[in-house]
């Protein structure tokens, strides 16, 4: 067993980094709790939303990996993904390769017409987000302080928001009308 501070541990350390993986959560039946959906097999992923939940913190060593996996396992679901959420509660301190991952996979995202957001984001994580200019491109209002709170922001709120819009958009298209709901 290597000990802490030693090259042998910092080099073990890093290699789990580089081939943490990525959990997906699901909703438990009956409760309002998210699992990873690997552990517990009656966790059911919510249609057009993913969450992932990173198994380390955000590093230079584990970005391109990371990425690699999300946008690997997006198209994976059975009702087109529109968003996604990743929660970066074990990202401590971010580091710029991080950010710029980040920023990489909200591009490739936003290409595919998906939305990123986040969720858990620790103040200096949430710092450096906004000095690289991060922050900007994800924009705040997709940053969440706790995954659950995302998720009824971006399913409940948001799919109920657009299935109104197509309601009224379906209702403009037989009555000849504005395609926006009288207010």
């Amino acid at each position: 067993m290597a000990q802490r501070g030693t090259p042998r541990f910092v080099a073990l350390t890093c290699a789990g980094a580089v081939l943490a993986g990525v959990l997906k959560l699901g909703r438990v039946p009956g409760t309002l709790d998210l699992a990873a959906t690997q552990r517990e097999s009656s966790a059911i992923t919510l249609p057009s939303l993913d969450v992932f939940r990173p198994e380390e913190g955000l590093i230079f060593a584990n970005a391109t990996s990371l990425r690699d996996e999300v946008l690997k396992r997006v198209p994976d679901a059975k009702v087109p993904v529109r968003e996604v959420l990743l929660d970066l509660e074990l990202t401590d301190d971010l580091d710029v390769p991080g950010a710029d991952m980040l920023a990489g996979l909200h591009e490739d995202l936003s290409n595919r017409g998906i939305t990123l957001s986040l969720a858990r984001v620790h103040a200096p994580t949430l710092r450096l987000l906004e000095r690289t200019g991060v922050l900007a491109m994800v924009g705040r209002e997709n940053v969440h302080p706790h995954v659950r709170g995302g998720v009824d922001v971006l399913y409940l709120v948001r799919s109920r928001v657009d299935e109104a819009g197509a309601a009224a958009r379906r209702g403009a298209a037989q009555t000849g009308g504005p395609a926006h709901p009288a207010g």
